[in-house]
């Protein structure tokens, strides 16, 4: 038997161990411990086990639950809460069933049904709360443990179904492109050849091993072969060096296309061109091919010569200015220098140009390197032009100014290929510069004895220093001022004078022409006016430390002012008067920037139709002479009638964008008016009635140019006899004697002229005849204007046209001119 103390012993050891055991029972009970108990009663804990699982479930994207087989929620994670759009306690306990739409719990139904044996997913749509629905791929799977149940886990579809409905709309937009063009494709090749045939530019297609498939007949007459000669001899005839042909295949084939590629070519006579190739591969007839476009390019050779001969030219003057040029390539970071930018940099022309970086390193001035870089960084990044003074290292060590301006330049689609640009040498520029620094100090010093007041202040407003103009408009030496705040003084404007330093201190810009009124020391009772300009001093760094004052009395400029008010109303009738001549001025302005347009369209219409006019009345004039019918006769003649009246068209642009300035003389205007009458006579072709009354401006002479005044009246005449009826027509032309002009009216009983047009009759290709290019009345008020005469309409519908033309006499015109000449020196 065991003593007592044994017992006692035992017993001790096990009331601890009972405690410690119920410790612990109440810690798993409470939560505070995860463990498993075994058959044995043996307690091992479980948070090490599946801590990590609870980590994942909670954080995973999908959501996550736990069921009971009739759809019971007995768990779930916080992903799954927020599909439903309620917190998790409204949601365990409840059945899943009451989270889909109504359409798709049958559905939800058999998955769960299906999922007791076997792992089943689905897609269904969720509900949220207050919101559209979520596509969903919900996969069920039975739990195997001692706990009957289901596992669910819920993946968001919305991207995924947003993403197919994109890709699906992107698809059939595809498939009907796709059927446009190949619908597009036939009617393009007919085009292709109907182009083709009309241009002057020689175009062949082929096959990649010379085949001949199309040429136009610009190639023809260009090479001397016919389409079925070529065919013959493939057109590796026409190559004088078939390498050549096999560089630009090879070309092609890599890059799609090949363009201004320069080589020499045989016609059929043997004879050489120097031609450039332009190389497309194209589908033709449903296969691969390639189109060739081939220019004549003696005359560019040529050029090239002459461009040799005005590089020298321009090295030259390099040289005489001390003007380098250079270009920067964007792709390689390398450069292109011109003789004298070596020079200028001290380095031998004979060597390499060298890279942008060696460049920074070695030749630009350390101190400066790093602002040329940023400068030149920032200028490309805002594709700008790029420009900057700064110093360059010679190899022999001395020191340099320069002033670098580049421009970008870009590709057809807007890309930066390279910089060029010049360098100039400011060396002795930058020198006198410094001479003008140090008389600086000199005018710095002549300042303070300006007739103009001057100070500076410190940033607390006081007196640094001080003029002794100022000082004498205070009333005080310039002494009493130094040291002393602006409110000690001028107190009187001391708050004027804050306000508008606390305005430049929050923008940081200078208030200019500020006016002061007050009375001062030196002149108590009289009020005085001042006008003054604030300037902000600044430090190294940009902050401000001071600020500066130009002030200048102008009490006599406001005395002025009030005399000046008295006058007000005949100044304003002034400026009303001149600024209606301004306004004339400026549409006269804009109506010789019409006329420069329309030179140019000129220039272009004639350049590209009057070729193919002359093409279609030649082609109509043989079809004349070999058919000889007089059927097809009267339809050639009705082409040449055509034709002559567009290349009339283009005499009438041209005549219009070329008008000179007239050649004056000695006219007599009743000679040139009775000569238009004369001509229009002769001409007239229908029931027309012409009354002249030109007596009175018999004998008188004016200043003008005869050919320009009798294309006035022609012209005006001529819309005359348009304008009339057929029977019964009606044109007077009256002339009268005026002091200082003579005075031509041209009127006719034909349809008038519309209000909607009236205001605009004189404007170019403005018209209200049937033929016409609307230029005729434009000419006539220019020439007119030129002669400094006027011109002016009246009309009404169904009431015929007046055109009054004034023109100056000979006297008159001189009194004008020295009329104008007063006015300019008058200030006008």
């Amino acid at each position: 038997m065991k003593d007592r103390n044994n017992l006692a012993n035992e017993n001790k050891e096990l009331k601890a161990r009972l405690a410690e055991a119920e410790e612990l029972l109440a810690a798993i009970k409470s939560g505070g411990v995860d463990a498993f108990v075994t058959d044995d009663q043996q307690v091992f804990t479980l948070k090490s086990v599946d801590h990590a699982y609870r980590v994942l479930v909670e954080t995973m994207n999908e959501g996550a639950a736990t069921l009971a087989f009739d759809g019971t929620l007995l768990y779930c994670n916080i992903r799954l809460a927020e599909f439903c759009g309620l917190p998790i306690e409204k949601i365990v306990g409840a059945s899943i069933l009451d989270f889909v739409v109504p359409d798709e719990v049958k559905k939800l139904k058999s998955l769960l049904t299906q999922s007791k044996n076997q792992t089943t997913s689905t897609e269904l749509q969720f509900k949220r709360n207050g919101k559209n629905p979520i596509p969903t791929l919900v996969s069920c799977n039975p739990l195997e443990a001692e706990i009957k149940g289901l596992c669910m886990v819920i993946t968001d579809l919305t991207e995924q179904k947003n993403t197919e409905r994109e890709l699906k709309k992107h698809r059939d937009h595809l498939e009907e492109l796709i059927k446009e063009r190949t619908g597009k494709l036939a009617e393009t090749e007919a085009r292709f050849r109907a182009l083709t045939e009309t241009s002057p530019l020689a175009v062949g297609v082929g096959s990649y091993d010379g085949k001949v498939l199309y040429i136009n007949k610009a190639y023809e007459r260009l090479f001397g072969y016919t389409i079925g000669e070529l065919t013959e001899v493939n057109s590796s005839r026409l190559w004088v060096d078939p390498k050549d042909r096999q560089k630009m295949i090879e070309a092609v084939k890599a890059k799609g296309v090949l363009i201004d590629y320069e080589t020499q070519l045989k016609r059929k006579d043997g004879t050489l061109l120097w031609a450039s190739i332009t190389v497309n591969q194209i589908h033709f007839a449903g296969s691969q091919a390639v189109m060739a476009t081939v220019y004549d390019i003696a005359e560019r050779k040529l050029a090239k010569e002459d461009l040799m001969k005005m590089r020298d030219i321009l090295s030259d003057s390099q040289k005489i200015a001390h003007l380098g040029s250079f270009e920067y390539v964007l792709a390689t970071r390398t450069t292109i220098w011109s003789e004298e930018e070596y020079r200028i940099y001290g380095l031998d022309p004979a060597g390499p140009s060298p890279e942008y970086d060696v460049i920074l390193k070695k030749c630009i001035y350390p101190d400066d390197a790093a602002l040329l870089h940023e400068t030149f960084t920032k200028a490309m990044q805002n594709r700008s032009t790029y420009e900057l003074e700064h110093r360059i290292v010679r190899p022999d060590g001395s020191v340099r100014w320069v002033y670098d301006r580049a421009h970008p330049y870009f590709d057809e689609k807007g890309n930066l290929l390279r910089y060029g640009g010049a360098t100039l040498d400011i060396t002795e520029r930058k020198r006198a510069e410094d001479a003008l620094r140090e008389n600086q100090i000199l005018l710095a010093t002549l300042l303070t004895k300006a007739p103009i007041g001057f100070a500076y202040f410190d940033k607390d407003l006081r007196f640094v220093i001080i003029n002794e103009k100022l000082a004498a408009i205070n009333g005080l030496t310039v002494a009493e001022h130094i040291g002393k705040r602006v409110h000690e003084i001028v107190p009187a404007l001391a708050t004027a004078v804050e306000e508008i330093v606390t305005r430049i201190r929050e923008t940081g810009q200078p208030v200019e022409n500020h006016e002061f009124s007050g009375e001062t020391a030196l002149m108590s009772g009289v009020m005085r006016y001042w006008t003054e300009s604030w300037y902000p001093v600044r430090d190294d760094v940009g902050a401000i430390v001071g600020f500066g004052t130009i002030v200048e009395e102008i009490t006599a400029r406001k005395k002025a002012e009030e005399v000046l008010r008295r006058d007000k109303e005949t100044l304003e009738g002034l400026v009303r008067e001149r600024s209606e001549q301004l306004v004339e001025a400026q549409m006269e302005l804009d109506r010789a920037s019409r006329l420069s347009d329309i030179g140019v369209l000129a220039a272009t219409v004639a350049h590209e139709l009057r070729n193919p006019l002359a093409v279609i009345d030649v082609t109509a004039h043989n079809i004349k002479r070999k058919l000889n019918n007089p059927d097809i006769d009267k339809h050639v003649q009705r082409i040449h009638v055509k034709v002559a009246e567009s290349d009339q068209i283009i005499n009438n642009l041209l005549f219009y964008s070329r008008l000179k300035q007239p050649h004056l003389e000695n006219v007599n205007i009743f000679d040139i008016a009775r000569g238009c009458v004369e001509d229009l006579k002769v001409q007239i072709k229908k029931d027309v009635t012409v009354n002249e009354i030109l007596d009175p401006i018999k004998g008188i002479l004016i200043d003008a140019d005869p050919l320009q005044i009798k294309e006035v009246l022609a012209n005006l005449l001529n819309n005359a006899y348009d304008a009339v009826p057929s029977e019964k027509g009606k044109i007077s032309i009256i002339a009268e004697n005026n002091d200082d002009f003579v005075e031509v009216t041209i009127e006719d009983n034909g349809c008038g002229i519309g209000k909607d047009i009236i205001d605009k009759i004189f404007d170019p290709f403005v018209t209200n005849k049937a033929k016409g290019t609307g230029l005729g009345l434009s000419v006539s008020r220019q020439i007119i204007n030129m002669h400094e005469g006027e011109i002016g309409v009246k009309s009404e519908l169904g009431q015929g046209t007046s055109i009054i033309l004034r023109l100056p006499k000979k006297e008159r015109k001189k009194e004008r001119k020295k009329e104008r000449k007063k006015e300019r020196i008058n200030g006008y």
